[in-house]
């Protein structure tokens, strides 16, 4: 069963997939301290507070799934990924 799940999450584009699905909000309790951190890490990585928790939760949820990998290796891989996805053309070794 895990074998076919991970299969099948291999032929899914995530980003691609939001792009074209709606949505609906969620309305989530968080304890004040936590959506204070929000609200102040939020303005200085220039982010909404949503988009911040989001954040956190995929940091959290990576690296609960890989424990082995430490928190600036996670950061890069999806920095990466993002760079990845902003260009237009291929890159052309030599």
């Amino acid at each position: 069963m895990f074998n076919l799940k991970f299969q099948i999450l291999n032929l899914i584009d995530i980003s691609k997939l939001s792009a074209t699905l709606c949505y609906m909000s969620t309305v989530i309790r968080i304890s004040d301290e936590l959506a204070k951190e929000a609200k102040t890490r939020s303005n200085v990585e220039k982010r909404s507070m949503t988009s911040q928790v989001e954040y956190w939760a995929k940091i959290g949820k990576i690296a609960e799934d890989n424990p082995d990998l430490p928190f600036s290796f996670i950061r890069e891989i999806l920095l990466a990924r993002e760079e990845v996805k902003s260009k237009k053309e291929e890159y052309v070794f030599g």
